[in-house]
């Protein structure tokens, strides 16, 4: 199974030049802690992500006023990536060693193309005989590699 097969296609995205309440917004409303963060809406090139964890210790512990920026806060490239033909098997492995939730999907030019979620593999892994045997889901609900 490759991550075209369990992304989210099209996620929901901010550029760095946008204001951090509008990336709280979009976490309010997705329901979802991590927003990619793309240079520009017509590219889409994956320059980074805000995450709510950033927004609470980046901007509101420092006491920064509304105005800041998504660029301000948010952690920039290098971040893990995966792209539409990695096997889940390596995502997995991947998210269990570097301890991350998400990893997004990009484009051979990097591009932002979707999001592997945590939440996704788990919901293969329930409905996979193969993957259900390779990689049981520990008492505290991470995904854990047998392969590790």
């Amino acid at each position: 199974m490759k991550a075209r097969d369990i992304m989210r296609w099209n996620p929901t995205f901010v550029t760095p030049t946008e204001a951090v309440s509008h990336a709280a917004e979009h976490m309010r409303y997705e329901h979802d802690a991590c927003i990619p963060v793309v240079k520009d809406t017509k590219t889409r090139e994956l320059v980074g992500v805000i995450t709510a964890r950033d927004l609470v210790t980046r901007c509101l512990a420092r006491c920064h006023g509304p105005d800041c920026t998504v660029g301000d806060h948010m952690t920039p490239m290098p971040l893990l990536t995966v792209h539409l033909d990695d096997d889940i098997g390596d995502m997995l492995d991947t998210m269990h060693t570097s301890r991350v939730r998400r990893l997004p999907v990009v484009s051979a030019d990097g591009a932002l193309m979707g999001v592997v979620t945590e939440e996704a593999l788990i919901e293969v892994q329930a409905t996979s005989g193969w993957l259900a045997h390779m990689m049981p889901v520990m008492p505290n609900g991470k995904l854990r590699s047998r392969l590790n």
